[in-house]
């Protein structure tokens, strides 16, 4: 046998095993990367871009995609904007096939958010899982709030009709929050 001819066919049969194990390394990799993606990273990525949603409960909103974090994103729908905590969302389209997580800032919590909103005072319109709230966020806590709900905030079919009262309301529990005045606009 001839020692060149030897050697030629140990480097061809050396690089097809390289070959395969690369391969076989790279669809692993890829399988890791995916597996590590969750949906509110690639929701994250379609910021600035229209997109539907389906929340808890069955609502639909569909619109642009304002602003967003990990946490919660603001999507701009024809009546206005919402803030959505991204554990309320159950469906999402169009998303990219792919994810850079790169670009993905972790950023402030939905209590932070709510924490704005107090500060701000105005009444806002909570679509929360124990039914739609009206008021003002007065606190918030580590796992909920305080809503002041007023009968000047009562002109939308809320569970909490009784004169003025605070309520507590646990933050999971939130599926969108709205201006009040936007919300009056809808009606009017």
């Amino acid at each position: 046998m001839d020692l060149e001819l030897f050697l030629h066919s140990l480097e061809a049969e050396f690089e097809a095993r390289r070959r395969e194990e690369h391969d076989e390394l790279v669809g692993e990799l890829a399988d890791a990367e995916r597996v590590s993606v969750r949906l509110a990273d690639r929701i994250v990525q379609a910021s600035g871009k229209n997109i539907t949603l389906i929340l808890r409960g069955g609502q639909q909103l569909s619109g642009t995609i304002l602003d967003a974090t990990r946490n919660w994103l603001v999507i701009r729908e024809n009546s206005g904007a919402s803030l959505v905590p991204l554990g309320a969302i159950e469906a999402a389209w169009p998303l990219k096939a792919g994810c850079d997580l790169g670009g993905v800032r972790a950023g402030l919590g939905i209590s932070s958010a709510l924490r704005g909103l107090a500060t701000q005072g105005s009444p806002v319109v909570i679509d929360h899982d124990a039914g739609r709230h009206t008021g003002i966020i007065r606190e918030v806590f580590a796992d909920h709030f305080d809503l002041d709900i007023s009968p000047s905030t009562h002109e939308l079919d809320c569970r909490d009709r009784r004169s003025s009262q605070r309520i507590a309301l646990v933050t999971s529990g939130i599926r969108r929050v709205r201006s009040f005045d936007v919300l009056r606009q809808d009606r009017g």
